[in-house]
């Protein structure tokens, strides 16, 4: 606690004092001036009477003729206390009929002096020397005609309003500064007699109106300061102090209810934060284990991609082979086509051969006739047809032999025949089946074809699938980073619900207030 290094009461009545010492400066300068310039008109109309009186004695000396004596009547004037010094000059146009005056007398005009001859105006003016103030009066005489009830202006042979010289004196201040002095002396006197009994005077009233007030304010701040709100805050004035008590005591109760609330709103807040510490705890906890599955998922689906993949690249080979085979069986189904033709055109020329044969046979038949009718007419002949006999039995010979031949040529053309139709009928059956294969691998190949389709789609859309999985995977991941700090956050906000309930905690409540806190709480 800092203590004040001036009480308030101590600077209320320094401020004061200081005010009065103030207005009383002020009060004295002011007099001072306005008694200065009293005495300093007094002064100037001294000169002037001075100036006057002056002017009388000469006029009577110039009328008596004793202006000769002048300077008797102006070391009279010298010894008066307040005259310093006092000098008549001539002007110009009396030095050209009377003459300069005096030879022993300083006649020269200094600058002020010459300045009213000139101008034939008066200068009144504060000067100072070695011996102190002065009043500096130089004043013109000018011609008139009633110039106390002289006429100037026959003697001295001037028109009226001519400068005929000046009276130059100087009035001592000595008098006028001392008066000053003593009376701004007692007037100080006067100032620290009265300032002090009003000091004294205005001490217990600022003691009953503001020290003690303040005092009590004090007390109070600092019992609020220290956390105690149960006292009770007495307004005991009706001015500015008053205002003050009565905001002391309006921001104890508002205080009160501040801590109220707080208290209420903390443990809300703890157990709120508890809530969301244990469920972000129990969240972080099920979207770990739905991480670790969608993980697990992940590398399935990459699995799967993998084997799809290798499916549809099978079936894009199985495709490529079906194709394949089909074009094999379009070609052997040319093959049987051709197979088929060449059997029908080796049926032809088998069943061209069997009549050949048969004409051979024929032949044959009505050799081995001629031969017989030759052994007949050889043998006939006796002896001379032996050798033509010998000669148609080898050509009956031959031609059972060639009816032999044919006949066996012939059973076995027509069994060449019979089992070439055989294989015609075989080779036509094999043609229809080869087309029937045809149709089948055409079919088969349009179905691989479709198999090759439908499993690039299901590539691509397990792909898209796989990559959804891994977005929800990293999405995941970043739920579950967010929980564990939205935990720690949690956490966090637990700890200061007990640290603001442990501040809280620190103030002091009236009794009804605490019922009116546990009540509500």
């Amino acid at each position: 606690m800092n203590t004040p290094k001036y009480k308030i009461w101590i600077q209320l009545l320094a401020t004061i004092g200081a005010a009065l010492v103030v207005v009383w400066t002020g009060v004295i300068i002011w007099q001072g001036h306005v008694t200065r310039q009293a005495a300093l008109e007094q002064a100037t109309d001294f000169s002037t009477s001075m100036h006057d009186a002056t002017m009388a004695g000469l006029t009577g000396m110039m009328v008596t003729g004793t202006i000769g004596q002048r300077e008797i009547l102006l070391d009279q004037i010298k010894q008066l206390g307040s005259i310093r010094d006092v000098r008549v000059l001539r002007s110009e146009a009396v030095i050209k009929i009377y003459g300069p005056g005096n030879a022993n007398d300083d006649h020269t005009p200094d600058a002020l002096e010459q300045q009213v001859m000139t101008t034939g105006l008066p200068v009144v003016e504060v000067q100072s020397d070695a011996n102190g103030e002065y009043l500096r009066a130089v004043r013109p005489t000018l011609a008139s005609k009633n110039y106390l009830g002289k006429d100037c202006t026959t003697c001295h042979a001037s028109p009226e309003g001519t400068v005929l010289g000046v009276v130059s004196m100087k009035v001592s201040l000595d008098k006028v500064n001392a008066s000053l002095a003593d009376q701004r002396l007692k007037s100080i006197l006067a100032a620290l007699i009265t300032c002090i009994p009003v000091l004294i005077l205005i001490y217990p009233f600022i003691r009953k109106v503001v020290t003690q007030p303040l005092e009590y304010c004090v007390r109070v701040a600092r019992s609020i300061a220290q956390g105690d709100l149960t006292q009770q805050i007495d307004v005991l004035a009706k001015n500015e102090m008053g205002q003050l008590e009565q905001a002391l005591k309006d921001m104890n109760t508002s205080l009160v209810k501040i801590v109220q609330e707080v208290r209420i709103g903390t443990d809300t807040i703890y157990s709120a934060s508890s809530d969301i510490a244990s469920g972000n705890l129990d969240l972080s906890n099920r979207t770990e284990l739905q991480a670790n599955s969608l993980e697990k998922t992940a590398a399935s689906m990459a699995d799967l991609t993998g084997a799809v993949n290798q499916n549809a690249s099978h079936a894009r080979r199985a495709n490529e082979l079906a194709q394949s085979a089909s074009e094999v069986a379009v070609k052997g189904g040319s093959v049987v086509s051709g197979v088929i033709d060449t059997m029908a055109s080796i049926n032809s020329s088998s069943k061209r051969i069997v009549d050949i044969i048969s004409v051979i046979d024929g032949i044959a038949f009505q050799t081995n006739i001629l031969a017989l009718n030759a052994a007949v007419e050889a043998a006939r002949a006796g002896e001379q047809g032996r050798g033509f006999a010998v000669v148609a039995a080898e050509v009956r010979s031959l031609a059972k032999r060639s009816a032999d031949a044919a006949q066996e040529i012939k059973a076995l053309i027509g069994d060449s025949v019979s089992k070439v139709e055989a294989g015609s009928t075989l080779v036509q059956q094999a043609g229809i089946t080869m087309n029937d294969i045809v149709e089948s691998i055409r079919h088969v190949t349009d179905i691989m074809g479709e198999i090759a389709e439908a499993s690039a789609s299901q590539s691509g859309g397990i792909e898209m699938v796989s990559s959804s999985i891994d977005q929800m995977n990293q999405v995941t991941q970043q739920n579950a980073a967010l929980v564990e700090q939205a935990a720690a956050a949690a956490q966090s906000l637990q700890d200061q619900a007990e640290n603001l309930e442990r501040v809280v905690g620190a103030f002091k409540l009236g009794d009804n207030h605490a019922q009116a806190l546990i009540g509500r709480g």
